[in-house]
């Protein structure tokens, strides 16, 4: 249901507050742009939340470059099947499915951080040597 209110327009959402508002999940096909993105992150949506200990690392994670058959363009990332043998939560869909694989690189910035900590921790013992 589309609800237009006070110039917003609402997708499965009545009075909605945004330009657009959508309620549910959406796919796009094309290139999405925007100046700004952020991801709801507050405390109030958390639960048992606890920091990265050394379970979580980077070292069996495989960065590579590929040209994107979608896009045809020239791009850098991770195969969503190898996170999943690593880490399944933050992958969406089944290798070979009938969807395509998706990664939340969102995740991975709270483990990028977590070894970076780790190694400017390592280089200052390393240095007061």
């Amino acid at each position: 249901t589309n609800i237009y209110y006070n110039g917003n327009v609402g997708i499965n959402k009545t009075n909605p507050s945004y330009t657009l508002d959508v309620n549910g999940n959406g796919r796009f096909t094309g290139e999405v742009n925007a100046p700004s993105f952020s991801t709801t992150s507050d405390y109030r949506i958390k639960e048992n939340a606890k920091p990265l200990d050394s379970e979580f690392v980077v070292d069996s994670l495989i960065p590579v470059t590929y040209t994107n058959k979608l896009t045809k363009k020239q791009d850098m990332g991770l195969i969503a099947h190898e996170v999943q043998e690593i880490y399944p939560f933050i992958v969406n869909e089944e290798k070979d499915g009938e969807k395509y694989q998706s990664v939340n690189y969102t995740s991975l910035i709270a483990l990028l951080i977590k070894e970076i900590k780790e190694l400017k921790q390592r280089v200052k013992v390393l240095e007061n040597k």
